[in-house]
């Protein structure tokens, strides 16, 4: 007697637009660090939370409809963007703000 092999089935998808859970430390380091007072590790916390969770970079963005699909991935989007600040050539960006002509400057504060 031979039993069928078992398939696996893949965990059901949040909707796009659902609320990300927030825990207690987290929504401590997002505070601390919108006040200018985050330690060094909420400041990782709440770029980890932010990168991951809120802006999707851990939950694969195609859903089942082409509107949450397109939620997810301006959602990714964001989290790509960061994700590229990380690791970018500072000084290559330094020359090209300092080369941009001075109405295309963002402002300083």
């Amino acid at each position: 007697m031979t039993s069928k092999p078992k398939t696996l089935k893949p965990l059901p998808s949040p909707p796009a637009n659902a609320i990300t859970p927030v825990t207690l430390p987290v929504a401590a380091a997002i505070k601390a660090l919108h006040a200018g007072e985050a330690s060094s590790h909420q400041q990782q916390i709440a770029l980890a939370w932010i990168v991951r969770e809120a802006a999707g970079k851990a939950h694969f963005p195609y859903h089942d409809n082409d509107r949450d699909t397109v939620f997810s991935l301006g959602r990714l989007f964001v989290a790509e963007q960061i994700v590229g600040l990380f690791n970018a050539d500072l000084s290559s960006l330094r020359r090209a703000d300092h080369d941009a002509p001075t109405s295309t400057r963002a402002p300083t504060t």
